[in-house]
């Protein structure tokens, strides 16, 4: 999602791009020139359109880039990824939330998850004694 083409963040041209009621993700866009920076990193799970009219409204940023998704839980999977790929940098801190009535997950936490879990048990592993034994023949 980020290093797509970038477009002005004004209403007219969001109505213009993108046709109404599709999920998508987006990044919102701050500074000029050289200095342009991804700012914020969201979704819409019903209608892109909508939501980033709502940010261009708001005044939340100088440019957007998007990407229209076929379902709400391709928009998540999308969001996470931006998400986790600049950590902190985002001014959004919180992680993206799944969508509702979707069994959807974050396969970046899922994944630190399982690393997480295995590397306790290898420390623990370690820690207990050995129990080997042997038979002599």
């Amino acid at each position: 999602m980020i290093g797509r083409r970038l477009y002005r963040l004004r209403p007219w041209l969001v109505r213009a791009l993108i046709p109404p009621g599709h999920a998508g993700s987006y990044v919102l866009y701050v500074g000029s020139g050289a200095g342009v920076q991804p700012r914020y990193n969201g979704r819409s799970d019903h209608d892109l359109a909508a939501r980033l009219t709502t940010h261009a409204r708001a005044e939340r940023g100088e440019y957007f880039s998007y990407h229209v998704h076929r379902d709400a839980a391709t928009a998540y999977l999308a969001e996470c990824t931006a998400f986790h790929l600049r950590g902190d940098a985002w001014a959004n801190v919180i992680h993206p939330a799944a969508p509702r009535g979707a069994a959807a997950a974050c396969p970046f936490c899922t994944v630190r998850g399982h690393i997480r879990r295995f590397s306790t048990h290898l420390i623990v592993s370690e820690r207990l004694p050995a129990t080997v034994t042997t038979k002599e023949a």
